[in-house]
């Protein structure tokens, strides 16, 4: 994190804690008893340069037990299954002989070695489980507008650009999820009919076919905002979205019918993901609980400031609890008019 306000630091240094029964039930194999730390620390290297320094470890009776260890990609990993010893005397790191190896500085070495021991492979899974989504290109000239490439993956990409194989996968392989896209797409559309996938050698062209038409509607004529409901769609409702799935402004270009209806998709995905989103309608804010809502500010110096309001907080509340209503009436912060 770096404040443009203050003296310049030399480097800029993340650290990430893994909570270890997040992580058994990541990966039931997980051999961490206590919760891992990832530092990851980004240095200037030249007027333009940078180089990235890592490690991962877990506290153990006043000492760290690293795991990983690299400053601009030299160092070392541990390929056993660490758990910890019940007496110093014991101490993993004086009975092994790690790993030693050169890697890019520019890139985490966690993504760049080969990961198949249960310690450093729980930790890829879980931040491999990680899904960001903050704007996705419509356009006319956009890759969700072509005919996609053939992908094996089960997620859709963060441009979404593999949107139609995904769609064609959910409907050959996880018919339930695709099942419940096609139920979402009548509520929104009564003239919906059915979701065509034609072949073109290795590649797979969307369209949809309405009530009426003669000719389906290809993915060049698709609207925005419905492209933009498909995407989402593809997210919420496929079961291999990962754990933890980032959502910015997922409202832009949708009609309220649909805002309303992602936001009843993202309750029902919660059980089996937990889901973070930045938005600023308060249509979509309208749809959550109070206490669901985290508010960002600046403060006197320029620093972001986050905060959580409850119910309680406004004991001569009449009515109904609406966070975007509350919010453009200035009641909960957030705004400056």
């Amino acid at each position: 994190m770096v404040n443009v306000n203050k003296k310049r630091a030399a480097y800029i240094e993340l650290t990430y804690v893994f909570d270890a029964e997040a992580l058994k039930k990541n990966n039931p194999s997980s051999p961490f008893e206590t919760d891992v730390y990832y530092c990851i620390s980004i240095h200037p290297s030249g007027a333009t340069g940078y180089f990235i320094n890592e490690k991962l470890y877990v506290h153990h009776q006043n000492e760290q037990v690293v795991y990983l260890d690299y400053n601009n990609g030299s160092g070392f990993h541990h390929n056993w299954n660490p758990k910890p010893p019940k007496t110093k005397a014991s101490h993993p790191l004086k009975l092994t002989i790690p790993y030693e190896a050169e890697f890019s500085g520019h890139e985490l070495v966690l993504r760049q070695i080969r990961i198949s021991h249960a310690p450093l492979h729980a930790v890829y899974k879980a931040i491999d489980n990680i899904a960001l989504y903050n704007y996705f290109d419509t356009g006319s000239a956009s890759e969700l507008r072509r005919p996609s490439e053939f992908s094996s993956m089960t997620r859709l990409k963060k441009s979404g650009e593999n949107m139609a194989q995904l769609l064609n996968y959910l409907k050959n392989n996880r018919t339930l999820a695709y099942d419940r896209i096609e139920k979402e797409l009548t509520k929104i559309n009564p003239f919906y009919k059915s979701i065509e996938f034609s072949n073109f050698s290795s590649q797979l062209y969307l369209s949809l076919r309405e009530t009426n038409l003669d000719k389906t509607i290809g993915a060049l004529h698709i609207s925005d905002g419905t492209l933009r409901y498909l995407l989402l769609m593809s997210i919420l409702y496929n079961p291999d979205r990962g754990y933890f799935i980032g959502l910015d402004e997922p409202e832009n270009s949708l009609h309220p019918d649909m805002i309303k209806s992602i936001c009843d998709m993202i309750k029902s995905a919660k059980a089996g993901s937990q889901f973070v989103v930045a938005s600023h309608s308060p249509l979509l804010l309208n749809q959550f609980d109070l206490e669901d809502v985290l508010i960002f500010e600046k403060d006197e110096e320029n620093n972001t400031i986050v905060k959580r309001v409850e119910e309680s907080d406004f004991p001569d509340w009449e009515g109904d609890f609406l966070p975007g209503q509350m919010w453009m009436r200035g009641q909960i912060g957030g705004k400056r008019w």
